[in-house]
């Protein structure tokens, strides 16, 4: 390879690095908001709450774990994809 190929090539992992910190920043974003809404439903659940109110909130709660759970899922298969294409990328022929 060329220096001009191998600064081709750096300067493609470089802005997929970037575009995928992006993605990670944003889903990471996702996450603590849905943390957050997780955190406000156990909040308000107390000796008060009706039967029927906390199911939902419970129901609420377990759709905002498995949404959160997913976005993780993507964050990591999304890291796990780099090194791979650095590596293949950057291998000497």
């Amino acid at each position: 390879m060329s220096s001009e190929q191998y600064q081709r090539t750096v300067n493609s992992l470089d802005k997929e690095i970037a575009d995928l910190e992006k993605k990670k920043a944003a889903k990471d974003k996702e996450v603590a908001t849905l943390q957050g809404k997780i955190n406000t439903l156990k909040k308000s659940i107390n000796s008060h709450t009706s039967a029927s109110t906390l199911n939902s909130k419970m129901r609420q709660i377990a759709t905002h774990e498995s949404d959160q759970a997913k976005k993780v899922r993507i964050v990591l298969i999304s890291e796990r994809r780099l090194p791979k294409n650095a590596r293949s990328v950057l291998k000497p022929t």
